[in-house]
């Protein structure tokens, strides 16, 4: 005698709003992914260095702002998924924002204007001088570690985040999967960076591997380090997962 084991949870896409950017009224969804963003990265280190904070004194209005901004990014250029519960009203759990194939952030000009222009006029000019650094350093370690083209041929997986009270409950899986699937019926690749050691761990269970692959997968010479304004440091590493 079997049983099968219904999940609470289920993942849909999300269908962009009628309009979105500055000076648009959110939609209640699009606040309920945004909030579910702001919760999951509220203390993350990586999110309170590149808006001008100390990881130990984040703020939690540009964590919001970061988080929106990439939301809407995913939203014109994108694809973005949600994790809810299946009870009724629904509650979304969790949320990640990928990009397809030939595709990136902020690759457009409505990503431009309506993602990433409000994300620039908040910060100061020390702020956005040290981005023009990060990005540049960033993209340099990305052409190295993956090629210069390996990342517009793959999916890229963006942003992944679940509430801190549904973790370790197989959603960031389910969330991922999703796309596995959809990749592994053209063969195409999937990669995704990661700042947090213990989420590289996670990301080689899923089946990624660190790069470049001649590194064998070392923790240590795999990732590149990077310094925020305030003097703290912190690492990024890159995975890719073959199809």
């Amino acid at each position: 005698m079997s049983s099968t084991t219904t999940s609470p949870f289920r993942v849909r896409k999300v269908k962009p709003p009628p309009a979105l950017g500055p000076g648009v009224p959110e939609t209640p969804e699009l606040t309920e992914m945004v909030d579910t963003l702001t919760k999951a990265f509220s203390n993350d280190a990586f999110t309170a260095i590149v808006t001008g904070h100390q990881p130990h004194n984040p703020d939690i209005a540009h964590a919001r702002l970061l988080c929106k901004t990439t939301l809407t990014a995913g939203l014109l250029g994108g694809d973005v998924y949600i994790a809810e519960t299946t009870n009724i009203p629904a509650k979304i759990v969790g949320c990640a924002i990928w990009f397809a194939p030939g595709r990136a952030l902020y690759d457009s000009d409505d990503q431009k204007e309506l993602a990433l222009q409000p994300l620039l006029d908040s910060l100061s000019e020390d702020l956005q001088r040290w981005w023009d650094h990060f990005l540049a350093k960033y993209m340099k370690f990305t052409a190295a570690a993956v090629g210069e083209t390996q990342e517009l041929k793959s999916w890229r997986l963006q942003t992944i985040a679940v509430l801190p009270e549904y973790q370790r409950q197989h959603i960031g899986t389910l969330l991922v999967d999703t796309i596995v699937s959809k990749a592994a019926l053209t063969k195409t690749p999937l990669c995704v960076d990661c700042s947090e050691e213990i989420n590289v761990k996670v990301y080689q269970r899923l089946g990624f591997e660190l790069m470049p692959k001649e590194k064998a997968g070392d923790l240590k010479t795999c990732r590149e380090e990077f310094t925020g304004m305030h003097g703290d440091a912190f690492f990024v590493w890159i995975l890719c997962r073959p199809t």
